[in-house]
């Protein structure tokens, strides 16, 4: 399935390459994910500190993944901006 965005917009989004970059990532290409898009091995790694707190929070019975996303709001325009920057780069290098 082709991105909407790209479909109805001819540009790339921010995450246009996300699926085939976690997917190098999975197999230990790294310089292959980074190619598919930059950001694909911080909002991996987001991903994953975010999936361990959900386990914790299930299996310890806490409140930890609340914490981390009210601190996270803290950061809310600058991910914003990253994101934005990263879709210019995306189109620049006609991913």
């Amino acid at each position: 399935m082709n991105c909407m965005i790209k479909q109805i917009l001819h540009i790339s989004c921010p995450a246009c390459g996300f699926t085939r970059a976690f997917r190098a990532i999975i197999n230990g290409n790294i310089l292959e994910a980074i190619q598919y898009n930059l950001l694909s091995i911080p909002v991996f790694l987001f991903l994953l500190i975010v999936n361990c707190y959900l386990i914790y929070d299930i299996v310890k019975d806490k409140k930890k993944t609340d914490l981390f996303f009210e601190r996270l709001g803290k950061f809310t325009i600058p991910i914003i901006v990253i994101l934005f920057v990263n879709m210019i780069i995306n189109n620049i290098r006609g991913i």
